[in-house]
């Protein structure tokens, strides 16, 4: 059928057709990115994996159990965690194809539908179609709403289509839709009352008209409402049901946690103290970053400011740092849609026609720069969504597929953040033993990410439970490659995956506590710590880099040179470092000049080392130069070995 024929039969116009183009390439690209983070092992148990493993045992008639947060709902409901009804309206469409790579497609989709509302809001209000669709793909290039997409998977992603939707209803005098995203909104999640009531707020202001009056030498203000009575009560009531529903919905989380919580004590958990001394620098970078995006464009409506304020607010209190790291998702769910109708409110403002096309031109090309897709952005922003690089699958990566392939479907796993959603889809799959007790039959490690050592709500960390559990002769090795480690209950076979497995630590990695970093081009890394007598100092050379190594044994090999005029020498030590005063030696070595084949020329110098199972799970390593004199000295990198179990 010609395009003519499709245009006439669904009364579809060619900017309604570069909106359905758009958000059908948004949501292509964004689904292949997500898939690709999953299998690059770039999501997380926080949220993907609690989200899969939540759905998944829903299905076995579970009510959404899930044990990432087991150790704060004793019920191990996510219900518990927020309750929502839209988990039981995605739950069909999970069911078509249970895994974690359906929920990120499904999120994708729904993120790209947020640009309906962006479509149709400006549509009505400016009455141009044009600029209706380029504020659509200012909705979809913004990088608080990629972020939000590019970060695992959250239901905060349905909120710019139903609040959205919620919002144009109104404007359009839609009520049956009103009802219905009304509800659809606050089915979601509990902090969307406080929007949809947030949303009410700006409907009324909008309305609001202050006028100065002169009455003889006297000046007063009227402040009148500019609104029918029907529609103020229909605002006014929805004010009065988001509070109730929110109220409702905290009542109901408390219940299904099985914690004894009340609304009070669940609003106060979200308040936290001891905010990082660089808070205040996020905080103003995610407002910055949010109106900037959008070329500060939303000060032109203010009013229509006022659906964001409410987390403007809550980004002032002591709350989880995470609450304004830009990579987030809160960015892209609570705020970003709000301030693109205000930026549409704004544009109207503009007198100029050029200025106003360079206005959405520029908003376009500052959010294209600015997204997360973008290499250049890879750790120049906070938030997640900036911080693990682009999803680049590698040879690690391959190995971990190839290492979670020998787990059997229904087998209980003990795992770490990041790999948790690959074996999500079971219900004994945990971060921490909830009461200890727990039968493990794999236990599923990285040594190589941060990931191995978080501390998830204060419980061990798996860095302490794989060598307690090692320690018992009950697991043995089914693989053991590039840092990847798989235990098994009662497996005493050959191992599976095997491989080497060496740690590089350099000047990215370590800590120089005296000398100076220079560049060299005769190093490995390009950059290395240099030492003489002119910057010399009681504490060492460099310290650190306090990692976490399975227990085994391992070689270390310090590179280092001299120069033609060294004298001195330089003592090298391995050590475990316990707490932020006190480490134990485990070996050391004290060289001179005389060691060293030729001078400015590097050379390994090896140290053989045993981490036993109680040293593994007490403390982090150090690979450091604790005295030197003389000099100068120069130091490349520690390669440290894996050399097998003890």
């Amino acid at each position: 059928m010609a395009w003519s024929g499709v245009r006439e039969r669904f009364q579809i116009d060619r900017y309604v057709g570069l909106l359905l183009a758009s958000m059908s390439a948004y949501a292509v690209v964004l689904s292949l990115v997500a898939v690709m983070r999953f299998n690059t092992f770039r999501t997380h148990a926080f949220d993907l994996g609690i989200f899969n493993q939540a759905f998944s045992t829903a299905l076995q008639g579970r009510l959404f159990r899930e044990t990432p947060d087991i150790a704060l709902i004793p019920s191990g409901s996510f219900l518990g965690v927020h309750f929502n009804f839209l988990m039981w309206l995605l739950l069909p469409i999970y069911a078509l194809a249970p895994r974690p790579e359906t929920l990120l497609v499904l999120q994708s989709v729904f993120v790209a539908l947020g640009a309906v509302p962006v479509f149709l809001v400006s549509r009505h209000l400016r009455g141009d179609g044009r600029a209706a669709s380029l504020w659509s793909v200012v909705y979809l290039v913004n990088p608080a709403i990629l972020s939000l997409n590019f970060y695992d998977f959250h239901l905060e992603a349905f909120l710019p289509l139903f609040l959205g939707m919620f919002y144009y209803s109104y404007l359009t005098r839609r009520w049956r839709w009103y009802a219905v995203f009304f509800l659809l909104s606050i089915f979601t999640i509990d902090f969307a009352s406080v929007l949809v009531g947030s949303i009410a707020l700006a409907h009324l202001v909008r309305q609001l008209s202050v006028r100065r009056t002169a009455n003889g030498s006297r000046l007063s203000l009227r402040i009148r409402l500019d609104l029918d009575r029907p529609r103020a009560l229909l605002l006014f009531a929805t004010l009065v049901l988001s509070v109730a529903s929110l109220f409702s919905i905290l009542s109901l989380s408390a219940y299904f946690g099985g914690s004894g919580r009340s609304v009070g004590s669940t609003l106060s958990s979200f308040l936290q103290s001891g905010s990082p001394p660089d808070s205040w620098a996020f905080r103003a970078a995610f407002w910055f970053l949010s109106f900037g995006s959008l070329l500060f464009v939303p000060f032109l409506a203010l009013r229509e400011c006022v659906v964001s304020l409410p987390w403007f607010v809550f980004t002032l209190l002591p709350v989880p740092v995470t609450w304004y790291l830009f990579g987030y998702q809160y960015a892209g769910g609570f705020v970003a849609v709000f301030l693109i109708f205000a930026a549409i409110h704004g544009f109207g403002r503009i007198r100029s026609r050029g200025n106003a096309r360079a206005v959405l031109a520029g908003a376009i090309v500052v959010s294209a720069f600015l997204t997360p897709l973008n290499p250049l952005m890879q750790g120049a922003l906070p938030g997640i969504a900036y911080e693990q690089g682009l999803p680049i699958p590698n040879a690690h990566d391959a190995i971990l597929h190839e290492v979670i392939a020998l787990i059997p479907p229904h087998a209980s796993v003990l795992t770490q953040n990041n790999l948790f959603p690959q074996v999500s889809g079971r219900s004994d799959v945990y971060l921490y033993r909830p009461s200890g007790n727990e039968t493990i039959d794999y236990v599923l490690a990285d040594t190589r990410t941060t990931d191995y050592f978080l501390r998830v709500w204060s419980q061990t960390p798996l860095s302490t439970e794989l060598p307690q559990l090692m320690s018992t002769g009950e697991y043995g090795i089914l693989a053991s490659s590039d840092g990847v480690i798989l235990l098994g209950r009662g497996y005493s076979g050959p191992v599976m995956v095997e491989g080497p497995t060496q740690y590089r630590y350099d000047y990215r990695d370590l800590i120089h506590t005296s000398g100076i970093v220079i560049p060299d081009s005769t190093s490995q890394s390009g950059t290395v710590f240099f030492y003489n007598e002119l910057n010399a100092s009681p504490n060492g050379f460099w310290v650190g880099p306090y990692a976490h190594l399975a227990p085994g044994r391992y070689d270390a090999s310090f590179y280092l040179k001299t120069g033609r005029t060294s004298t001195g020498n330089i003592t090298l030590e391995i050590a475990q470092s316990l707490n932020t005063t006190a480490s134990r030696d485990i070996v050391s070595r004290t060289v001179d000049p005389s060691f060293f084949s030729a001078p400015d020329l590097w050379q390994p110098l090896a140290l053989p080392f045993v981490l036993s199972y109680s040293d593994a799970g007490t403390g982090s390593m150090e690979f450091r130069s604790s005295g030197v004199r003389g000099g100068p000295f120069y130091f490349d990198y520690v390669l440290v070995t894996y050399l097998g179990p003890i």
